[in-house]
């Protein structure tokens, strides 16, 4: 595991992991249309080290959704922006 990019073992080979979330602001009803997105087990910081996870999960979807993802994430930067 590199410290500034840490494997993550519960992600699967098909799998892309887009960050990491705050347990309490789980879930976002904004990404609810994504059929395979989930949580993982262990989240790690920028130095490779762990986050409690009472804190902290991983989130991981389907490389098939990436680019839903993607815009989704542009609608949501988008409406703050209008805001």
């Amino acid at each position: 595991m590199s410290k500034s990019n840490p494997v993550h073992a519960d992600k699967k080979e098909d799998e892309i992991w887009i960050g990491n979330i705050r347990v309490w602001e789980w879930p976002r009803p904004y990404l609810s249309s994504l059929k395979t997105i989930r949580l993982g087990k262990q989240a790690y910081d920028i130095h490779g080290k762990l986050i409690p996870t009472d804190y902290c999960l991983p989130i991981f979807i389907h490389k098939s959704e990436y680019d839903a993802y993607n815009k989704i994430m542009e609608d949501e930067i988008r409406k703050i922006r209008n805001s």
